[in-house]
């Protein structure tokens, strides 16, 4: 299932009504100039273009993206499934699954660098090199029939094109949105999760009528065309975005907010997904095996509606709180969870776990552009690639670690290990919150 991935206010003033054209400010000029060679002062271009028609069109494109990217990369259970059966069948399980855990790790990896080249060169040509990349690992994997060629087409090119667009894009929207942040981003990783809902969906029931090469096929000329439709309508914000020089630093973990946040994403990211990795096999010792692939879809489905709903609260409550209230939630999910031998209960459960999923993925990144709290170096960037880093390595360990923990300990102790690793990953960020929120209990940053 889909993690990915946020909200913060930056400023209690409302953007401001100027004169149209709106477009004048998306430039490929220098920050602050327009196409007229009309100089404004710093902020000024950013409040005409904060929250407006031109932000949510922007907002439009990212979407799909993040369904091009993160619904491909989701959909890596029925790929398993289909490998372990057909093409690769004479291949361990452990060892396909290395191209899937490949995928998803350099994923969230390759944002750090990624972002970092977005915010220093033309925002334009970074981003049709890796919307034609990741096109092209997709019809590439269509002709794949060996391992070491699944493992280069699927498991790296795809991993590094999806990871180029996450952390720019999330970087890119908080310059384009203050006041509806939130929701913002609740409905770009909206977009992740009804790709990770719809593409298994589609390759579930289009594998038997076309086979595995024309299926993939299919799928990208779906990506296609939703990556033709952003690269027409993302614009970077230039009136609000800084130039900055490429800087890969571990300057960051010189503060004490950032090291702790990162902790708790460490911890968060080493149960978050194990739910997702195992349901099958709950719902198999239940007698329901043809159930299982549904659950994917539900809970994907209900992520979506986390993330998107988490988004909107955020912006009124503070990212901390939601953050987390619902891995707490998560975490009682987990507790539950091997105690669940029906559908009806597998249901509500996979229901539960979604929604709190997707309510935390959606915000993780908040805190890093909150100018007064971590993000207030301003280099967000930066921060959110190295972020990214820490959920890659988390990600990477974490379905080994629970594997061993399964079959040395059983399902009833695989809930026990997640639910305490959530908890606490709660207790480290409620650490982090009182110290950026100054030592105060209630309130935001």
């Amino acid at each position: 299932m889909s993690t990915e991935p946020s909200s913060v206010e930056i400023s209690n003033e409302k953007s401001k009504s100027l004169e149209p054209p709106l477009p004048e400010v998306l430039l490929t000029g220098s920050a602050g100039e327009s196409e007229k060679g009309v100089v404004r002062e710093e902020g000024e271009g950013g409040e005409e273009v904060c929250d407006s028609l031109r932000a949510w069109v922007v907002l439009f494109g990212a979407v799909c993206m993040s369904f091009s990217t993160f619904g491909y990369v989701n959909a890596w259970g029925v790929f398993q499934s289909y490998y372990q059966e057909t093409l690769l069948a004479g291949t361990s399980p452990s060892t396909i699954s290395w191209i899937g855990s490949l995928e998803y790790s350099l994923l969230f990896c390759t944002s750090i660098f990624v972002t970092q080249l977005f915010e220093n060169f033309r925002f334009r040509i970074p981003f049709v090199f890796f919307s034609v990349l990741l096109i092209l690992s997709v019809f590439l994997t269509a002709q794949c029939s060996r391992y070491w060629q699944f493992l280069i087409c699927q498991g790296i090119l795809s991993g590094v094109s999806s990871g180029a667009f996450y952390g720019p894009l999330l970087d890119l929207l908080a310059s384009w949105f203050d006041k509806h942040r939130g929701l913002a981003f609740g409905l770009f990783t909206a977009g992740a999760s009804t790709g990770g809902t719809v593409t298994p969906i589609i390759i579930k029931n289009a594998l038997p009528k076309l086979g595995f090469a024309w299926t993939l096929r299919v799928l990208g000329f779906i990506y296609l065309c939703l990556v033709l439709v952003a690269n027409l309508v993302v614009r970077n914000d230039t009136a609000r975005t800084k130039k900055r020089s490429i800087n890969f630093s571990l300057s960051p973990f010189k503060s004490t907010h950032f090291v702790l946040y990162c902790l708790s994403i460490l911890l968060i990211y080493l149960a978050l997904e194990i739910y997702g990795y195992y349901v099958a096999i709950t719902a198999g010792l239940s007698g329901i095996s043809d159930f299982a692939f549904y659950l994917v879809s539900i809970a994907n489905a209900s992520c979506g509606v986390g993330r998107l709903t988490s988004g909107w609260m955020a912006d009124r409550a503070g990212e901390y709180d939601i953050m987390i209230i619902y891995t707490i939630v998560n975490a009682m999910t987990n507790y539950a969870w091997p105690f669940a031998h029906t559908k009806a209960s597998l249901i509500v459960l996979t229901i539960v776990y979604g929604y709190s999923a997707g309510a935390f993925t959606c915000l993780l990144a908040a805190p890093l552009v909150d100018k007064n709290g971590i993000g207030k170096s301003g280099d967000s960037g930066l921060l959110i690639g190295l972020v990214m880093i820490v959920m890659a390595v988390a990600s990477l360990v974490a379905a080994p670690i629970a594997g061993l923990v399964y079959q040395s300990f059983g399902l009833k102790i695989i809930g026990m290990y997640t639910g305490n690793m959530l908890l606490l990953g709660v207790c480290v960020m409620s650490l982090t919150r009182y110290l950026v929120l100054r030592r105060r209990v209630w309130g935001k940053a």
